[in-house]
């Protein structure tokens, strides 16, 4: 039923612990680890297709479904769409970099090029970037390497979605450091160096297969003998290693090629290994460690450098933007104040090491500064009666985290608003004059100052025709009532308010005059709301007279009698 499509990340990095450990001491690791991870979705240049965000919830509740019980967290530092027919139609991810620079600690850990075309839009240094295709692409997972920070998955086979599945907790298996159960045997087609079939008696476990002790050596056969419903092994007999031992391979370990509704067993082995790497690795040093504290500050507050090494590391806290200022510092930990409000700055401490530690830089972390600012209502400027308009509010910067807003209309009389208290307003407009909109946008710090737009309303026209009956000529009026609102009425709201009248508009109309059937008789243009239509030359009857500005359309009966 498999092939080894399910998964196309190159085995042929050399065992890297082993690598460090025959040159120096593997470093201590950590308790539990906290994993940055950054979703990529990929979709067409008109932003159609790729993963919906349910989808992508689904991926990351995945994640940390399958490795919470094994002490490894996700933070998902964000997610963002990138439409390009280009990515969206990629199948081939190629070229890449020298496995052992791994160990050497200048790889980059990304896609590199294939044919030329580059495949690393919106890198995270400090992330694992998660490129999530269709599902009806690639139909396949990819990790740079065997630790790296990027992989793409996508497509529906074997009656599941990869990029919200377990395969997804395969391919992070992959960037932490886990090579596949089979690896070494002659079905894997990317071996390192070192690479060596695993004996069924355990013999060789830690040197060849996949260098881990607890799991089974793995013929890679379990897509031809394993029964999906019930995840069992059915080839006890078929397959022995080289000493004629019969494989007997574990049906539910993430990194084999199981049924991925199978998977659901990392081992104390393969978490040990995910651990000593992740203490051990440049690359992956930097996808732990991350800034922590208020990204909104309104006074004062407390940021830290989380999950830096307890020893060999010294923090240089001045780097950040002039919105901040530096309080003190202790250890990990600095206090900065907010010294100009309603800006958006960084902070970005600077890292140095010590000798044989590893090179580590920390992104600029956002911080907003005191209450947000809108900076612009959006939506219809004029209106008439009886009409429904819909505003919106942009905030000028979306760090500054509005969890709510106000609205309100001056003057409010007669008019029926809708206020949802966040970022729109729906109003019904039940009386013609000038007004002025009013929103305010509140977060933690407080309630931003005031944005004004206003709005005309004007009444509802309607078509005059007299005299009616009529014999030679006909007069016809757009006839627009007067404001019941004046500009006085809103002119002390704000300052610079432009007032306008319907009487001040000049309107072109063009005037058509049709019989019963449709058919047209007369047609003509005329400008003002006042003017003269002969209609000498039509015969006796009944007829219709459209007057039609290009936004409203007038109609009236009109009888012709000679």
């Amino acid at each position: 039923m498999y092939s080894q499509d399910m998964c196309g990340t190159p085995s042929n990095t050399p065992n890297f612990l082993a690598k460090i450990q025959s040159t120096s001491k593997l470093k201590a690791a950590a308790s539990s680890y906290t994993i940055n991870i950054f979703f990529h979705i990929i979709r067409r240049s008109d932003g159609s297709g790729g993963q919906t965000p349910q989808e992508v919830n689904t991926a990351f509740n995945t994640l940390v479904s399958d490795f919470t019980p094994y002490n490894i967290h996700f933070s998902l530092l964000g997610t963002d769409e990138i439409k390009s027919n280009v990515y969206y139609n990629y199948t081939k991810f190629g070229d890449f970099k020298d496995a052992d620079s791994v160990y050497n600690h200048d790889m980059s850990g990304k896609f590199d090029k294939f044919n030329g075309t580059p495949f690393n839009a919106n890198i995270h240094l400090n992330a694992i970037d998660i490129y999530l295709f269709a599902d009806d692409k690639l139909n396949f997972g990819l990790s740079v390497d065997v630790i790296s920070t990027a992989l793409v998955i996508g497509g529906y086979k074997y009656n599941t979605y990869f990029a919200s599945s377990h395969v997804l907790s395969h391919e992070v298996g992959h960037c932490l450091g886990l090579y596949h159960t089979f690896h070494g045997t002659d079905q894997d087609p990317g071996q390192d160096e070192g690479g060596c079939p695993e004996y069924v008696d355990g013999s060789n476990d830690t040197i060849c297969g996949d260098y881990v002790a607890d799991t089974p050596a793995d013929p890679c056969h379990l897509h031809d003998c394993e029964t999906q419903s019930t995840c069992t092994w059915n080839c006890s007999s078929q397959y022995h290693d080289l000493h004629n031992q019969t494989y007997l391979p574990n049906t539910h370990l993430f990194m084999s090629y199981t049924c991925p509704n199978c998977m659901n067993l990392f081992t104390s082995g393969q978490v040990g290994r995910i651990f000593s790497t992740i203490a051990n690795s440049c690359l992956l040093q930097n996808v732990i460690i991350s800034i922590s504290g208020p990204p909104v500050l309104c006074n004062t507050g407390t940021y830290e450098v989380k999950s830096l090494p307890s020893s060999g590391y010294h923090i240089n806290w001045d780097p950040h933007s002039g919105n901040l200022q530096f309080q003190s510092s202790l250890g990990n930990t600095a206090i900065f104040k907010n010294v100009i409000s309603s800006q958006l700055g960084y902070i970005q401490p600077a890292l140095s090491q010590d000798p044989g530690y590893c090179p580590l830089t920390l992104p600029p972390y956002q911080v907003w500064t005191g209450v947000p600012v809108i900076s612009n209502i959006s939506g219809p400027s004029y209106s008439v009666v009886g009409g429904n308009s819909t505003y919106f509010a942009t905030i000028s910067d979306f760090h500054a985290n509005a969890t709510s807003f106000n609205w309100t209309l001056m003057p409010s009389v007669y008019n029926n608003y809708f206020n949802p208290g966040y970022d729109h307003c729906y109003i019904t407009w039940y009386r013609a004059g000038n007004y002025v909109l009013v929103a305010n946008a509140t977060n933690i710090c407080g309630t931003s100052s005031s944005y004004y737009y206003p709005i005309y309303v004007g009444s509802r026209s309607y078509l005059s025709v007299s005299p009616n009956p009529a014999t030679d000529n006909v007069q016809v009026s757009i006839i627009k009532p007067q404001n019941t609102l004046s500009a006085s009425d809103t002119t002390s709201i704000t300052p610079n308010l432009i007032t306008i009248n319907d009487q001040d508009i000049v309107t072109t109309y063009t005037i058509k005059i049709y019989n019963s059937l449709g058919t047209l008789f007369y047609s003509t243009k005329k400008s003002g709301d006042t003017f003269t239509i002969p209609v000498n030359n039509l015969q006796n009857g009944t007829y219709i007279i459209e007057a039609n500005d290009g936004k409203q359309s007038y109609t009236q009966q009109l009888i012709v009698k000679h």
